[in-house]
């Protein structure tokens, strides 16, 4: 970059640094989630043909699922999202919803019968992180982002 190690040679390097640096921080606090509640989505495809598979989020909002924890004694533990598919009579049904943990088993899985005795999972998976309860994640974890991240950085100056 630099031929010779001029004044401003080296403030314009330094300058780089800061930026990078900068940018780096700034797309790290991106990842971090705030500490309060889990939120998920919540609809049911017999109502919203969109809750389905394929997922089609763009009119939802996520739901805050620890909102109404302080509101009643039974749901003290800790929330999670979840997503079952339910054969019914009337044909499959994609449920999105919060749960509680205690609504969990020991193996994740999820232990809460359907609604109705001639309705039953045809699949069910409880998860742990905002989101989480849509078709797909896109969005890279921080602890899979942060090694990466760090090491193109350390990489990047190293050049310098």
């Amino acid at each position: 970059l630099c031929q010779s190690l001029s004044r401003s040679c080296i403030v314009n390097m330094n300058t780089f640094k800061s930026l990078c640096f900068f940018v780096l921080f700034a797309l790290l606090l991106l990842w971090i989630q705030p500490g309060e509640g889990i939120r998920c989505w919540q609809c049911s495809s017999d109502i919203d043909r969109n809750c389905g598979d394929p997922f089609n989020m763009t009119h939802l909002a996520l739901t805050d699922c620890d909102r109404d924890r302080t509101q009643s004694p039974y749901l003290q533990s800790m929330s999670v999202c979840k997503k079952a598919k339910q054969k019914t009579p009337y044909g499959m049904v994609v449920v999105r919803s919060c749960n509680w943990i205690s609504d969990v088993s020991s193996d994740g899985s999820c232990v809460d019968s359907p609604s109705s005795y001639n309705t039953k999972y045809e699949y069910c998976s409880i998860c742990t992180h905002d989101s989480c309860n849509s078709a797909t994640d896109v969005r890279g974890t921080f602890a899979t982002i942060l090694p990466i991240a760090a090491w193109s950085f350390h990489s990047m100056i190293k050049h310098l």
